[in-house]
This record gives C-alpha cells, sequence and structure tokens, in this order.
C-alpha cells in the first residue's frame, strides 16, 4: 500500500487573501476584518507585497488606547511569515510552531500573496464537523427575549 502524499501549503490555503492596505484607517481595516469573517488580515503596500499584519488583537489594542485618526501601519503587527506554495503541510505546522503564529501566509517567489493557512485550514474537512444550517447554529436564542414559558 502506497503512503498518501502529504498535502501542500498550496493546496490547503484559503483563496483569495483578504488584505487592508497600509494607509486605511482602523475602522476601514476593522470592518474588512468583519466583513470577511477573519480575524487578520495581512497588510499590504502599493504593490501588493505584504508589510505587516492587521488583527482583532491589534483592533483592540488601538480601542484600548485612544481614539483618533490613526492608520492601520500604526498598530499591525509588523512583519509577516510566509510560505511557498510547495511547502508542505509538515513544514507549515513547523512555520507556525517556530514564529509562534496562527496564520501563515502563501506567497509566490515574486512575493505577491496567493492565499493564507490557518490552523483550522490544516485540519482539512474531513476532521471538521459540517457547520450548522442557517437558524441551527449552538448559540442561537429563542425569539422574544429568551427563556421558556411554563
Amino acid at each position: 500500500m502506497a503512503a498518501e502524499k502529504e498535502r501542500t501549503a498550496g493546496e490547503v490555503m484559503s483563496s483569495p487573501v483578504k488584505t487592508v492596505g497600509l494607509d486605511a484607517t482602523i475602522w476601514e481595516a476593522a470592518d474588512a476584518l468583519r466583513k470577511g469573517g477573519v480575524s487578520g488580515a495581512p497588510v499590504v503596500d502599493g504593490r501588493g507585497k505584504p508589510a505587516g499584519v492587521f488583527t482583532l488583537s491589534d483592533l483592540a489594542a488601538y480601542v484600548l488606547s485612544t481614539r483618533g485618526d490613526f492608520r492601520v501601519r500604526e498598530f499591525m503587527t509588523a512583519g509577516v511569515v510566509t510560505v511557498s506554495p510547495e511547502a508542505t503541510t509538515s513544514e507549515v505546522v513547523e512555520t507556525m510552531r517556530r514564529n509562534k503564529v496562527h496564520r501563515v501566509f502563501v506567497a509566490g517567489a515574486d512575493g505577491q500573496l496567493a492565499g493564507v493557512v490557518t490552523p483550522l485550514d490544516l485540519l482539512g474537512p474531513d476532521l471538521l464537523p459540517a457547520a450548522p444550517r442557517k437558524g441551527q447554529g449552538l448559540m442561537r436564542m429563542p425569539r422574544g427575549g429568551g427563556g421558556r414559558k411554563a
């Protein structure tokens, strides 16, 4: 019996990548995270090259520190951890562990972003339970303020 070939970052990554520009306002970045349903997004320069990462933690730091007209570049986490699309999932896991990050960006030889790999991507559909259908979420509350009437 032949051993199963290990998947690559290019096979498990989420794509396209939701990005935020260096000069986006904090609130534009927060809105992009909300609309994209993600907890973080790469911050890219004018050429589309990654310059950092803006996460919900960065947003919380902003909210707790001040209110003003600041740009993402002032609160983002500088630098990004990238792998090539050919990196194996084992290499991706080791890269996450070594760099103490929860997301690794997949970039081509030209430095352009191709995707992102998170722990959920690494688990794959075989290990994740099916998502609940609309109206069947675990946190669904009864209409009318909750609680059963006796």
